[in-house]
């Protein structure tokens, strides 16, 4: 025996060890065998091993964790006081990162491994654990939103939430595909960060508390569909996956594919239902960028570079329009615009043009004090100086830099700004800077109301001496009326006519001069009664008493 194994070597001895060098110094390496092992069945290959089964039903909080209910609380109202600031601050970096530490993801993901697997337990534990959390973060933006200052609903952040369309469900759906399989496959955990970004849950919750608090309840619908979107297609689509992946054992799947198939129906029914209205959404928002195009190209082409187009912008369905140009040339007809958008848009417009007159003048007006009063007398001089003089109703406004910024309201364009600078300097030896606002009046619509005032007024014996229409510094529509009578009527009936022609948002004015007619007195003649002659009893002279530092002297002074 002892021989045999000390011949081993010498019987090895002609082929090279796969550690001896051979003559060249450098070891020999000898390739090893491949081992032929039998394949797997179809069957067999399908599947997740017990292990990554354990870890995605922990990752989905499926396993309860020790301590994970506080965990997550915490870390919950980190990320939605995180999403508050960002949203107040408009900050989308800060934003970010409440998507990034948001641990709101796992239980959402929890429902979805819940119906694949059919735990009636982990399934009710996950949707109340996303309620509370979803209550909880809205709580939080609707009592921050108090406490912070500025104007919330201002915020690019914000209102970027409120209008949901179908390339939101579409972003949902990818996000939610990507986060289950994330999850499903321990090698792709990396990508878990972009899915939270992607998929966004708790900003919208944030927004649904600053809308509800300011009482935007159509923005609070719009952050709550998004919310709801995400939600349901995380769901709908993480359960895809885990069954696809194998998460599911064969057996069970086959013992409850009956209610699998149920709580996937329902899901993807919620899925459709949300659908709807992102749809609806996303037709309307095309049609609205259409409608803009349109309207863009007709101001371009009606103003053809004659004045600069400072601003425009629509109200309600188109309903309005209102268009603020600067430059010194008068604005084409706004008749012609007009007509031009109704064609664009199929219907009715009421357009609002406004016009600054740029051109300025100020020759030595640091040292003058200007008297607002006197200024609207130069005001009145300058309009009367034209043709239609009765239709002009001006605002002056006098800032702290001696800046004059006159709105006129009018149906014509008003006299050239350097008509009224010229008037200033002869009044007041000097002019400050001018400009002048054009506001144009709808001839036909103040024909309108004057005709509806007079025929209200006759009616209660009393009479509409004017009716003047213009606009304020903030586009309000304002409507003076001026009233003469002998009573005050009552005038409620009379603002809601006219609001039915301006508008319901005009603020109607009225103003009241008592008229009453004075009669003669007829005067009755009054008897003279001849006087009494009285005796007159002549004055008994006493002497007069001396003076003395202005004191009587009394007997035996002197």
């Amino acid at each position: 025996m002892a021989d045999s194994v000390a011949s081993a070597p010498a019987s090895l001895s002609d082929k090279p060890s796969s550690t001896d060098p051979d003559s060249t110094g450098i070891e020999a390496v000898t390739p090893v065998p491949r081992v032929s092992l039998p394949k797997p069945s179809r069957r067999n290959r399908w599947g997740m091993n017990p292990e990554d089964r354990a870890r995605v039903m922990e990752a989905c909080l499926l396993l309860e964790r020790t301590g994970w209910k506080l965990n997550f609380a915490w870390m919950m109202t980190m990320a939605g006081l995180v999403a508050i600031m960002g949203l107040a601050a408009n900050s989308a970096a800060v934003v970010i990162g409440a998507m990034l530490i948001a641990p709101l993801m796992t239980p959402v993901l929890g429902i979805a491994a819940s119906i694949a697997m059919v735990l009636r337990e982990a399934i009710i534990r996950s949707i109340i654990t996303v309620v509370l959390a979803t209550a909880g973060v809205v709580g939080l933006g609707y009592i921050f939103s108090f406490l912070l200052p500025g104007d919330h609903m201002q915020s690019s952040e914000i209102l970027a939430r409120t209008s949901p369309d179908i390339k939101d469900l579409g972003v949902a759906i990818a996000a939610g595909l990507a986060g289950s399989y994330a999850t499903a496959r321990p090698d792709m955990s990396s990508s878990l960060p972009g899915v939270a970004v992607a998929v966004a849950l708790v900003p919208p919750l944030a927004v649904m508390g600053f809308t509800l608090q300011a009482g935007a309840w159509r923005f609070a619908l719009g952050a709550t569909l998004l919310y709801v979107t995400n939600l349901a297609c995380i769901v709908t689509m993480s359960t895809i996956v885990f069954i696809s992946t194998g998460f599911v054992p064969m057996e069970r799947l086959a013992a409850t594919r009956g209610r699998v198939i149920l709580g996937s129906a329902i899901a993807m029914g919620l899925v459709g239902l949300v659908a709807i209205p992102l749809t609806v959404s996303s037709i309307r928002s095309s049609a609205t960028a259409n409608k803009i195009d349109a309207v863009r190209t007709e101001i371009v082409r009606w103003n053809n570079n004659s004045n600069t187009i400072e601003n425009w912008e629509y109200f309600g369905n188109f309903t309005k329009i209102a268009v603020d140009l600067e430059g010194s040339n008068e604005p084409q007809d706004t008749q012609a615009l007009e007509t031009a958008l109704e064609a664009a848009l199929g219907s009715d417009v009421e357009l609002d043009v406004r016009w600054t007159q740029v051109q300025r003048k100020s020759i030595g007006s640091d040292s003058i004090v200007y008297d607002i009063n006197k200024i609207d007398d130069v005001i009145s001089e300058w309009l009367t100086s034209t043709t239609g003089a009765a239709d002009w109703a001006a605002e002056p406004v006098l800032d702290n830099d001696d800046l004059l910024t006159v709105t006129v309201t009018s149906t014509e364009a008003p006299p050239p700004v350097l008509t009224l600078t010229d008037l200033l300097e002869e009044n007041f030896g000097a002019s400050p800077a001018t400009e002048i606002v054009w506001v144009p009046r709808a001839v036909e619509q103040l024909q309108q109301l004057e005709s509806q005032a007079a025929a209200w007024a006759s009616e209660r014996g009393v009479r509409a001496e004017e009716v003047h229409q213009f606009q304020s510094d903030t586009g309000a529509t304002i409507i003076d009326v001026d009233l003469v009578g002998e009573s005050v009527p009552e005038i409620d009936s009379l603002k809601a006519e006219l609001r039915a022609i301006a508008g319901a948002d005009a603020d109607v004015r009225v103003w009241f001069t008592q008229r009453v007619r004075v009669l003669p007195v007829t005067s009755t003649p009054v008897p003279t009664v001849e006087p009494t002659p009285v005796p007159t009893v002549a004055p008994t002279e006493e002497p007069t008493p001396s003076i003395l530092f202005g004191q009587p002297l009394e007997p035996g002074d002197g």
